[in-house]
């Protein structure tokens, strides 16, 4: 199978959309990872669960060429939560019906943007970000996600 060649960037399709997370710790709602705002104590957050998600629906079908996720910038001893990031695209929260968009393999550092190239440009409306823990369960909280695409 071939897939076209797009040049040139994609458009923040993410920003506003409708968003829901597998758990809700305190008042960090999921919407919190599609406001803009990259503040302290502006983030997602949910509880503590093995794999914990996040999801965006675009409202449309999009050819998605990359994820940029910022890490949560106001927490000195639980920055480096997040170790392993697995991010897909389809068009149900069914993840055995999604495909692989990438993965991040960290941990991650305070702050830190996490660019994620979907190289298959994936076509869907929902984007779902999964922490995989394969230690212990932990939270998982991101200041934003910022989805492009076509």
């Amino acid at each position: 199978m071939c897939f076209p060649i797009h040049k040139g960037e994609g458009i923040l399709v993410s920003q506003g959309k409708t968003t829901g997370q597998s758990s809700t710790y305190q008042h960090y709602e999921s919407r919190l990872g599609v406001d803009g705002v990259k503040e302290p104590y502006n983030h997602f957050h949910t509880l503590v669960e093995l794999e914990p998600f996040w999801w965006v629906n675009l409202g449309q079908v999009y050819k998605i060429q990359k994820v940029v996720s910022t890490n949560r910038n106001a927490c000195n001893q639980c920055n480096d939560r997040l170790k392993k990031m697995v991010i897909y695209v389809g068009n149900s929260l069914d993840t055995c019906q999604m495909k692989l968009c990438g993965q991040f393999i960290g941990p991650a550092a305070p702050k830190q943007i996490i660019v994620t190239p979907c190289f298959a440009l994936p076509e869907g409306q929902i984007v779902k970000l999964t922490s995989v823990n394969t230690a212990a369960p932990d939270y998982f909280h991101l200041s934003e996600v910022e989805v492009y695409g076509f």
